[in-house]
């Protein structure tokens, strides 16, 4: 395509938070995650996800999943994708009982809030697809069409009982209203 391949990685890090290898990895070892879930056998999985040896591929798993593939079974994670929206890109997160993370991709902190992310949960995060990340793209369109004005798909927002009541009090805001940090902090 004529493009330099330092150019690429570059754009691919700022735009994804990951490089690109990175990227393919997660996916590989997401796609491994969910595989193992519908029961596969574990020598498909390695073999199929282009591992060369088992070993390999335990380690790779272990390094992501925290746990060895075998008792991953019932493990949850956290399931990424870039959603676009007329504001920019945004990554979003979520797990099976909701929507976790929503933040634009070229936040400076937002490996930090991996982490954070991963601490909260204590699981991995694996870029993929996942039924509320769906939703909540499908929302976003609807939301910025003029068609919606409340979110339906389930967030999930742990941290500290102040960061909850701040949440609960954003939460509260009608649509097409906005409130001053001063507003909030009187709501307490």
């Amino acid at each position: 395509m004529g493009i330099d391949p330092a150019r690429a990685r570059r754009f691919f890090l700022e735009r994804y938070g990951m490089t690109f290898q990175a990227y393919c990895r997660g996916r590989r070892l997401g796609n491994a995650l969910r595989q193992i879930r519908e029961g596969a056998s574990l020598d498909d999985v390695a073999l199929g996800n282009g591992y060369e040896s088992h070993s390999g591929f335990r380690d790779a798993f272990a390094r992501t999943h925290r746990r060895p593939p075998g008792a991953c079974r019932d493990a949850i994670c956290i399931w990424t994708a870039l959603l676009e929206s007329p504001l920019g890109p945004l990554v979003a997160g979520a797990t099976p009982d909701g929507v976790c993370l929503a933040e634009f991709s070229d936040r400076r902190m937002l490996e930090k809030q991996f982490e954070s992310l991963r601490k909260n949960f204590r699981c991995a995060i694996v870029p993929g697809s996942h039924p509320h990340l769906e939703q909540l793209k499908q929302e976003l369109a609807d939301y910025f069409a003029g068609r919606l004005t409340q979110f339906r798909v389930p967030v999930i927002s742990p941290g500290s009982p102040f960061q909850r009541r701040v949440w609960q009090q954003l939460e509260q805001i009608p649509y097409g209203e906005t409130r001053s940090y001063q507003d909030l902090a009187r709501a307490f």
